[in-house]
């Protein structure tokens, strides 16, 4: 038996001992069906509460850049044009996301950061969808609640500044993949790809960061091919190498084919309206930042500091745990999540000049890898930590309130 398919049936009986149907509301009491979606929506009220509450203070959060894409919506609600007229060093998304807001709600300040805002919550659909995909019903109030008290991620959440877009486009499209994993074939299946690739295309095109997002969903994709390949034919023998071709491999590929083709579809019709100032655009969104690197080469060096400073938080143990619980247990889903965050980690190491706003990217690979080590602890955890086995859910419940409290003080 290959490794992957011991992987998968690892993933299967894991799943079963902590998530008794996380498909439909069959295996739940009403009761517990009804609890679960009012802390769902508490959750979304208080994090909506969270963003309005002094969401139009009259001062720039973020000393300059703030300012300075308020003055690009007032241009271009004055007609001026991005990339020809305005100045812009980000792709485009990020301020045509927040344009419509701006103008319906009387082009203020309040008006720009209530665009952002409202981005910020498909971040938590993609909390919401991720921890569900990973450890059911309790993943998915516990990666919800990771975001909502989150203090970088609310802090963006109401400053413009393109990070936490990025971020929740590119959440929403890793939750949208996962759970995608968890039903591959079918009309769902197909929704799903299509919906992920077009949140990954959009977080993007709101800053260049969300290419890391790009790796975990390549990942699960070529891990998909993978078993689509080894899986034989009916009535064929397993222990010859599966044919070149099969009945029904179409349809199961069908939702690879649609998930790339919507976030190629997405990028050309995001872009089309600049075709005619590409090499504007190009200068501005990428040559800018890697002339600015090489101006600001030697300040690299202190990025791993910043870095290392961001991971000092209860937020990485419980990563860490997470990521343990899930490799003892041969989880192999949390491969793509540890990808994730490497990729991340890189992408900030390579940023000149690093700014304290740009950690936000580093919040939805930890919450996910927190999120694998929610519920029942594996039995080959068990079996390496007898001790501990009784004691390990409430050590992970505390170390949730313990990221709670630090918020709060935060």
């Amino acid at each position: 038996m290959s490794l992957w398919n011991v992987g998968a049936q690892s993933i299967a009986s894991s799943r079963e001992d902590t998530t008794p149907d996380t498909s439909t509301s069959a295996g739940y009491p009403r009761w517990q069906t009804i609890l679960f979606w009012l802390a769902i929506v508490a959750l979304v009220a208080i994090a909506l509460g969270m963003r309005l509450y002094d969401l139009g203070l009259p001062f720039d959060r973020d000393t300059y850049d703030e300012g300075v894409y308020w003055q690009s919506l007032r241009a271009m609600s004055a007609g001026h044009l991005l990339y020809q007229q305005i100045f812009y060093s980000q792709p485009p998304f990020f301020l045509l996301s927040t344009f419509p807001s701006y103008v319906l709600f009387g082009g203020t300040l309040w008006s720009a950061r209530f665009g952002i805002a409202l981005v910020s919550l498909f971040g938590l659909a993609g909390a919401f969808l991720l921890g569900k995909a990973l450890s059911g019903r309790l993943g998915a109030i516990a990666a919800l609640l990771l975001v909502v008290v989150n203090p970088l991620y609310l802090a963006q959440s109401q400053t413009i500044q393109a990070e936490v877009s990025c971020v929740a486009f590119s959440l929403l499209a890793v939750g949208l993949a996962y759970l995608w994993w968890e039903y591959p074939e079918g009309i769902r299946a197909i929704i799903l790809a299509g919906l992920a690739g077009i949140a990954l295309s959009l977080s993007i095109l709101c800053k260049l960061f969300g290419v890391a997002a790009l790796v975990p969903l390549t990942l699960l994709m070529l891990a998909r091919l993978w078993r689509i390949w080894r899986r034989p034919s009916v009535g064929a023998d397993v222990s010859c190498p599966p044919p070149m071709y099969r009945p029904g491999v179409g349809a199961s590929i069908l939702p690879i084919v649609v998930g790339v083709g919507t976030c190629i579809l997405t990028i050309l019709l995001v872009m089309l309206p600049f075709i005619g100032s590409l090499q504007a655009l190009l200068q501005s969104v990428i040559f800018f930042h890697t002339d600015a690197g090489t101006v600001a080469a030697s300040s690299q060096q202190g990025n791993i500091s910043i870095i290392e400073h961001a991971l000092y938080s209860i937020l990485t143990l419980v990563a860490l745990y997470g990521t343990l619980a899930a490799l003892l247990s041969r989880d192999w889903r949390v491969l793509p999540l540890l990808a994730w965050v490497l990729v991340t980690i890189f992408l900030l190491w390579r940023q000149v000049p690093l700014f304290t706003h740009h950690l936000v990217v580093l919040t939805p690979p930890l919450i996910a890898l927190a999120v694998m080590g929610i519920g029942d602890m594996p039995a080959a955890f068990k079996a390496f930590l007898p001790a501990l086995a009784k004691y390990t859910t409430w050590l992970t419940i505390l170390a949730i309130l313990l990221i709670l409290v630090t918020a709060v003080l935060d």
